[in-house]
């Protein structure tokens, strides 16, 4: 999602700096939102898998900084 929103912020500067871009722009935006959709879906996919592989629910789980020790919700 942060990464979508950065492109999109992105694409409008690009936009706003070089309005015959625009129809180039929104075929990015266009992709950028089904690329997104796509992850969405992924990570479904995967949270219903681990769910069917192992029994635990890790949906909206908050995942842990990079190198900490925090245990990550749902992990238990």
């Amino acid at each position: 999602d942060e990464r979508h929103d950065a492109i999109f912020r992105s694409i409008e500067q690009q936009m706003r700096d070089d309005p015959s871009s625009i129809s180039a722009s929104l075929q990015l935006l266009l992709v950028i939102r089904n690329v997104e959709r796509i992850a969405d879906l992924a990570t479904n996919i995967a949270e219903d898998a681990v769910y069917l592989a192992e029994g635990r629910t890790i949906k909206h789980s908050v995942v842990p900084a990079a190198g900490s020790d925090a245990p990550v919700k749902g992990r238990e």
